[in-house]
This record gives structure tokens, sequence and C-alpha cells, in this order.
């Protein structure tokens, strides 16, 4: 049968006044890359937060379904739900014009 393989994205988010430039970003898949290659991002995005539940833990699951052009799930279930909105008008159209 055949692997399906998916690419990984990987947010960032960074202090108040840092950048996600091209050094940080050799950096990061740099360490990576050390410690296994299959989970080396083929895209690395600066976000200005990420979705986390109303117990502090991440919703990968809201990106996924946002990057994937489906409806992100339920938005109440978020402590910021606000910050949904950067990924569907800014991430999604990034990792779809370069990952497909």
């Amino acid at each position: 049968h055949d692997a399906v393989s998916e690419k990984i994205v990987l947010f960032v988010v960074l202090s108040d006044g840092d950048r996600l430039d091209q050094p940080l970003e050799e950096s990061i898949r740099s360490t990576l890359r050390a410690s296994n290659a299959f989970y080396v991002p083929a895209l690395i995005i600066q976000a200005p937060q990420v979705p986390r539940t109303t117990n502090n833990k991440l919703s990968e699951l809201t990106v996924k379904r946002v990057l994937r052009g489906e409806e992100p799930g339920n938005l109440s279930a978020l402590a910021n739900p606000e910050c949904v909105t950067f990924f569907v008008a800014q991430a999604r159209p990034v990792v779809t014009a370069t990952l497909g």
C-alpha cells in the first residue's frame, strides 16, 4: 500500500519584538533534524499565538482543520478563539500556496 506522508508545518510564537528570520529558521531546522529527521518541518510560520483549550492545552486539531479548509470545530472550547482568524486569513493561504 502507498504510505501517506503529511508535511509538517511548525508555528512558532516568539517574544514581543522578535522575528522569525532565516538564521532562526535554520537553527530550528538543524535542532529538529539532529533529534529526528522525520520531524523537520516543511514550513515554519511565525504566529501571534496558537489555539489553546480552556485547560491551556494546545489545540493542534483546530489548526489542522483550518489548514485543510475545514471548519475549525468548537471555538467555545478554546481559551483564545480570536487567534483562529490568523490561521484562516493568513496561515492557510501561505500553506496552500507553498505546500499545495
